[in-house]
């Protein structure tokens, strides 16, 4: 089971797969995901469970692009490891809530 330092980690690559490349040398404060609920609290917003579960879905398509792809060029591996790594930190981090139950 992970716990609160696990969980900063995983926003942190997540916040790094979309650009923000000082986010992972920064401390995170007050990011948390509820389990129960299935809310990630993150700088004072509450992302719902829903919204969690569509990023989910962008990113595992984006990830498959640019898998088909990561053979060709190294710019598509790239954009391949950036979506892989913010699909399975979602998918970490939901996991969570059946590690709870």
């Amino acid at each position: 089971m992970a716990n609160e330092r696990d969980s900063g980690e995983l926003i942190r690559q997540l916040a790094t797969s979309f650009g923000m490349a000082d986010t992972y040398n920064s401390r995170i404060e007050g990011s948390r995901f509820d389990p129960a609920t299935g809310t990630l609290y993150c700088d004072g917003i509450a992302v719902p469970k829903s919204s969690i579960e569509s990023a989910e879905e962008f990113f595992a398509k984006q990830r498959d692009y640019y898998r088909s792809m990561a053979g060709k060029d190294s710019a598509a591996m790239e954009q391949f490891i950036n979506f892989s790594v913010a699909y399975n930190a979602i998918v970490m981090m939901m996991a969570q809530k059946s590690d709870n139950d």
